[in-house]
């Protein structure tokens, strides 16, 4: 949860604006060899 001045308190999640999702995504891709996922 977010708080300051401005805000109040919220259980909503934050939304990225698509344009920096499809950039991440991109980068992702160009690093996948290099990427090491653990679960």
């Amino acid at each position: 949860m977010i708080v300051n001045e401005n805000r109040t308190n919220s259980s909503k999640p934050l939304q990225w604006h698509p344009a920096f999702f499809a950039d991440i995504q991109i980068e992702l891709e160009a690093e996948r060899d290099l990427l090491c996922i653990r679960t």
